[in-house]
């Protein structure tokens, strides 16, 4: 049939065998004098090897999110299930012939955060740990991004104030203490500090990690530190709804607390650090949380702990691994950070009253407007407001 081919020419059955690459495939097909043979055959290895890069394709984005997924959930039992288990761990060691180890690790802590007072002087930041495949991956899951609106100038010191908590603040984990949001691109000369309650920095491992990231105390020594003794281009990041706001937390809802927390102006004031508003589109839609209002025997409860705790113990469930449908993993959900313009204010070492409630009037105004300009941009609709508590 394919009379023109020639003496030393490989069979058409090992040209369209799997074995061999299009490229191979066809630098032997052209050989033939049949240039219908040669096309026919091309043609079939082309198309035998794209389907090979597409099943090749697949099976990495398969095994991306699945990397993805492992890497969500270290992160959520960082701060839920691992603290325990090292709590745990560290006493039974005490137990052993190993309890050096745990004596050892005990003493470093309370060395580094007493002595030293490593989280209140800066943290311990690590670019290693920042710019890792592990918070790469994090990020990736949702994915989180950040939005610019306004630049922010590497010489002078800022206090970015993000809303809301959601039930774990996710978006200010990968967005400010990872590489991969696109804040430091967006912001050069500026080194974003997020400041975490005293707690979260004190579990074992949970502790390194945080501060690796770039977390610190969540206090007036710490804010007096990154704000006065760390020369310019700091921002110190907050969340000024806390643990209150975490139980307002529910896919759809946009509620923050916010009219009587006033502390953080009052620093702003104190160190001459504009106060830049933050919106994570997306943080509370990630988690479900169970019934909860207030009044409500499930909130006089969780109230009563976050009084002993000095965190709230919310209720949430999301979805599982493997595409089960329930359980404690959040959801891919997008989380786009949207960061506003620095508001303009008048440097006072002791503010008076009635400059921090003129300041806070402004910042409330400047939040509501930051919604409202790009809410509907991530899929909310026109007539949703923004409720502030």
């Amino acid at each position: 049939m394919f009379s023109g081919r020639m003496k030393g020419e490989l069979p058409v059955s090992l040209c369209t065998s799997d074995k061999f690459e299009a490229s191979t495939c066809y630098s032997y097909s052209c050989k033939s004098n049949d240039s219908a043979y040669s096309g026919c055959y091309s043609q079939t290895c082309q198309a035998r090897n794209q389907d090979g890069r597409k099943e090749e394709e697949k099976t990495t984005l398969v095994n991306e999110k699945s990397l993805e997924t492992l890497s969500a959930a270290y992160h959520l039992a960082l701060v839920t299930v691992l603290p325990a288990l090292f709590i745990g761990l560290s006493l039974f060691l005490l137990c052993t012939k190993l309890w050096f180890i745990s004596a050892g690790y005990w003493i470093y802590v309370y060395v580094d955060k007493k002595v030293l007072e490593t989280s209140r002087r800066g943290g311990r930041r690590f670019e290693c740990v920042r710019s890792s495949a592990l918070t790469r991956l994090y990020c990736q899951y949702f994915p989180i991004s950040v939005t610019k609106t306004a630049d922010l100038n590497p010489k002078q010191n800022y206090i970015i104030s993000y809303h809301p908590h959601g039930i774990m603040a996710t978006g200010v984990l990968g967005g400010f203490g990872t590489t991969h949001s696109g804040f430091e691109t967006k912001y050069p000369g500026i080194k974003a500090s997020i400041l975490t309650l005293n707690i979260n920095l004190l579990w074992p491992f949970t502790r390194d990690y945080g501060l690796a990231l770039g977390c610190c105390d969540v206090d007036k020594e710490s804010i007096d530190w990154l704000l006065t003794k760390q020369g310019r281009g700091n921002a110190i990041v907050i969340v000024p709804g806390g643990a209150e706001e975490a139980l307002e937390a529910r896919p759809g809802s946009h509620t923050i607390i916010l009219r009587k927390r006033k502390g953080f102006v009052k620093m702003a004031i104190k160190y001459g650090a504009p106060l830049v508003p933050a919106y994570a589109f997306g943080e509370t839609d990630l988690w479900n949380q169970f019934p909860n209002p207030p009044g409500s025997f499930v909130r006089t409860v969780q109230s009563f702990l976050k009084g002993i705790l000095t965190f709230s113990p919310p209720l949430f469930y999301g979805r599982g691994p493997f595409n089960i449908r329930f359980g404690p993993l959040p959801y891919r959900k997008p989380i786009n950070i949207v960061i506003g313009s620095p508001l303009p204010l008048v440097s006072h070492f002791d503010p008076s009253q009635d400059q921090i409630d003129d300041l806070h009037a402004l910042y409330v105004d400047s939040i509501c407007k930051l919604f409202e300009q790009h809410k509907t941009k991530y899929g909310i609709s026109e007539d949703t407001q923004l409720t502030v508590l």
